[in-house]
């Protein structure tokens, strides 16, 4: 069972979601907040999997209640919620440890299929996301040729949205050694974040061939 926590000044909204959730056999609601310190009670006290959280909330920034979430010792997956996304919400949440972005109009169906994935690991956007981020204009075919063969295999591993957790099961190796690679792939790729090394990656035939 999937344990989702909500965290939305807007009671309709929460209501919206907790229906929506609450509909698919493996996903729990173990409650919502409408503050930010309640936000933060609320993960204490109920430990989910994954947080819905919206990027405005009364009482603190949402960016900032990412940083203190995801400080936790068994941190849940953060979801950023919002009605009008920028990039530059967007890359923030993601510099402070969001698990990803959507807008509140998701429909049902992907709202669900999301949140399974972010308790997998994985890094997510929905469609109108993507589709803005897709136009940063990043270069269709960044020179790799600096990487190693290890960091190229975990450059692969950010551009499938994976988490350094997830990365490191799926390469076999300790999450810090994961951690050392990503920060080596990012000055050597000149990327100030994550997500742009990841763009990036996504334009580069010579990622997929990593061994």
């Amino acid at each position: 069972m999937i344990r989702v926590a909500l965290a939305d000044d807007d009671e309709e909204i929460c209501r919206q979601l907790r229906r929506i959730l609450g509909a698919a056999a493996d996903l729990e609601v173990v409650g919502h907040a409408h503050y930010a310190a309640e936000a933060l009670d609320l993960v204490v006290r109920t430990t989910p999997d994954v947080v819905l959280l919206d990027v405005r909330m009364p009482g603190g920034d949402g960016t900032g209640i990412v940083s203190t979430l995801r400080a936790f010792p068994d941190p849940p997956a953060v979801v950023m919620l919002t009605n009008f996304p920028t990039e530059a919400a967007v890359l923030t949440a993601i510099e402070h440890g969001a698990a990803g972005f959507l807008v509140k109009s998701t429909t049902a169906d992907e709202l669900v299929a999301l949140v399974r994935l972010a308790a997998s690991g994985y890094q997510l956007f929905d469609g109108r996301v993507r589709t803005m981020l897709s136009a940063q204009g990043q270069p269709a075919a960044p020179d790799l040729s600096g990487l190693t063969p290890r960091e190229l295999q975990v450059l692969r591993g950010l551009r499938d949205g994976l988490s350094n957790g997830r990365i490191a099961v799926r390469l076999g190796i300790g999450e810090p050694t994961v951690k050392g690679h990503v920060s080596s792939i990012m000055v050597k790729l000149h990327c100030t974040s994550r997500l742009q090394a990841a763009l990036l990656a996504a334009g580069a035939g010579s990622a997929e061939n990593a061994p």
